[in-house]
Order: C-alpha cells, then sequence, then structure tokens
C-alpha cells in the first residue's frame, strides 16, 4: 500500500518499482554485484602496473625500442613520450589497486590501450623494425601484430567493460 497524493494505491510508483533482469549482466551484477568489476579493476591494475615497472627496469631497452618504432620523431620527443607512457601506465595501476580514482583510471587505460592498439594496427599495415614495447615484461617479442592487436582489444573491452559497470554501480 501507497500513500501518494492523499489517494491509496495497491502499486508502488514506478521509480520504486524492481526492474525485470533482462540482459545477461543484470544476472550477473545481482549475484555478484561488486566482484566482477573489482576483479576487472584488478587485472586491469596489475597489468599496469607490472608494465609500467618492467619499463622503468629496462628503460634503455624500451627507449631503443621506441627509437626503432618510431624513427620520424626526435629523441627529445621520444624521451617525452616514454615518461609519458611509463608515468601514465603507473598511475592507472595505482589507482586502480587502490580503488582511487577509478572512472578516470579506467577511461585513461582505455585511452592507452587505444593508442596501444592503433600502433599495433599500423604496424601489421607497415611492418617496422621491431615492435614498441607497450607493455614492457608482459609484451612477448615473437608475437605477430594480429595477436597483439587481438591482446589490445581484450583488454581495451575490459577496460571498458570495468569502466560502464563502475559507473553503473556508482549510479545505485
Amino acid at each position: 500500500m501507497d500513500l501518494r497524493n492523499g489517494v491509496l494505491s495497491r502499486f508502488p510508483p514506478k521509480a520504486n518499482r524492481i526492474p525485470k533482469m533482462n540482459r545477461i549482466t543484470d544476472k550477473i551484477f545481482c549475484v555478484y554485484p561488486r566482484l566482477v568489476p573489482s576483479c576487472v579493476q584488478t587485472m586491469l591494475g596489475g597489468v599496469f602496473a607490472i608494465s609500467g615497472i618492467s619499463k622503468v627496469i629496462n628503460l634503455m631497452d624500451f627507449g631503443r625500442r621506441l627509437v626503432e618504432a618510431l624513427p620520424i620523431f626526435s629523441d627529445n620527443v621520444l624521451t617525452l613520450l616514454a615518461i609519458i607512457i611509463i608515468g601514465s601506465e603507473l598511475m592507472i595501476g595505482i589507482c586502480l589497486f587502490t580503488q582511487r580514482f577509478v572512472s578516470t583510471a579506467l577511461l585513461s587505460s582505455a585511452c592507452l590501450l587505444s593508442i596501444f592498439s592503433i600502433f599495433s594496427i599500423f604496424e601489421f599495415i607497415v611492418p617496422t623494425k621491431g615492435g614498441c614495447g607497450c607493455f614492457g615484461i608482459i609484451a612477448i617479442d615473437d608475437l605477430s601484430p594480429g595477436v597483439l592487436i587481438i591482446r589490445n582489444l581484450l583488454l581495451l573491452g575490459l577496460g571498458w567493460f570495468g569502466y560502464f559497470s563502475h559507473s553503473r554501480l556508482c549510479k545505485n
């Protein structure tokens, strides 16, 4: 029973009705509403953190790979690009691990993975001397550009899934 506007009604207002579960994601989120997005965020955070740390450890190798992959840019631009990539990966990994600024970190990861995917597609079309080493020690040197594209797109899909599931949970 609901008393609204002075009228007794048997049905609650539409805003309070429970929506039907008509999507697979609704079923997943009803069982464990925060488990799936947290696992995705932790996994992506681990990928980015390990990637950033491995680039810091092997900084000369990462710089060499960038010079080989992007010979059209000057050394100053490539140094700045290397610092931006490493810093971005470390910050994204830290933010996703600590559950701080999750929406921003997931959007940043999607942007960074999009850039990596575009580079992999470019490398697939116009082969270069070597890959950029975009994932540090996670990147296996003997992977073909097609496999790299698929890996980047899978991680990009996980990033978007994490972002939309996080934004959906924040609304509730």
